[in-house]
């Protein structure tokens, strides 16, 4: 009983803002459905028209930002974020479910994708300046960083960019555990398993792997998980 006093009470307290969110991104006729679930702890630095897109049929709250403690006992931001850029895109082509702490961005011309029932536990980080994109059924743990550029251009002493954005693409029915970090340039093939703390610095096209380490390697071939 105390713990659906509390949804209504958050539900309540997030119905202003998501809201507001729905009807900046989309046309009214979507809008009015709220496909778009935003809680009340979440800062928007940038919000745009045609910034979002749905492949597939808008339902209520079927679309979840900053929504939920996640793992219990462990530290999470007490705020989510939402940064996409007027000429950027974040495209759902199913349910998506981000546990508080999310921040999720998207720059000169970035975008990603978020395959069908996608599910981030806490402080899940996601920054685009090209293409990121996720398969269907993808689990991520808490603390996750995914990211398709360094974050500052780098230049050779004849001043030429040395260190340009390369797109991430992240196959279906993926587990990233947590403190798993994706770096530019990486593709992660269907079925495969990124360990516990992993960075990930280059492409794996063998399917149902488990990678691991610093830099990650293959640690095990021919498996399977489920959620």
């Amino acid at each position: 009983m105390i713990h659906l006093i509390k949804k209504v009470i958050r539900l309540s307290l997030s119905l202003p803002k998501t809201v507001y969110f729905n009807f900046a991104l989309f046309e009214p006729k979507i809008a009015f459905k709220l496909p778009i679930l935003v809680d009340y702890k979440t800062k928007f630095f940038a919000l745009h028209r045609n910034t979002v897109a749905l492949n597939t049929k808008a339902t209520f709250g079927m679309i979840k930002i900053g929504w939920g403690e996640g793992a219990i006992g462990n530290e999470c931001n007490r705020f989510s974020y939402w940064t996409i850029k007027e000429n950027c895109k974040v495209i759902f082509d199913g349910k998506a479910h981000f546990a508080r702490g999310v921040s999720l961005r998207a720059d000169n011309a970035g975008q990603i994708i978020f395959g069908k029932n996608f599910t981030a536990n806490q402080n899940f980080f996601c920054a685009s300046n090209t293409s990121i994109s996720f398969g269907a059924n993808i689990l991520a743990g808490w603390n996750i960083h995914v990211r398709d550029g360094d974050g500052h251009t780098i230049y050779d002493q004849d001043n030429k960019i040395i260190n340009t954005n390369k797109p991430i693409k992240i196959g279906s029915q993926v587990w990233i555990a947590s403190y798993a970090t994706i770096l530019k340039g990486v593709t992660i093939s269907d079925g495969s398993i990124v360990a516990l703390g992993s960075i990930v610095t280059k492409s794996f096209s063998e399917p149902n792997i488990i990678i691991g380490g610093i830099p990650a390697a293959i640690v095990k071939k021919s498996v399977h998980w489920e959620k």
